[in-house]
């Protein structure tokens, strides 16, 4: 287990794609434009009701 502080600490805003499937790539292909300025981390969970979170550096979600 990582923790998001750990996946924070290069002061870079963080994309985990929660979906992990190859037909929903949505979220990375768009996270593609970004690279080098976004981290962006495939994960699974069943504590969020999302597909996606981009967290911010400073640990806000959106």
């Amino acid at each position: 287990m990582t923790r998001s502080a750990d996946l924070l600490s290069e002061g870079r805003p963080l994309l985990l794609d929660l979906v992990d499937l190859v037909d929903r790539a949505e979220a990375r292909d768009a996270a593609a434009a970004w690279t080098g300025r976004i981290n962006t981390i495939a994960s699974r969970t069943d504590r969020v009701d999302a597909d996606s979170l981009l967290i911010r550096f400073d640990g806000c979600a959106a």
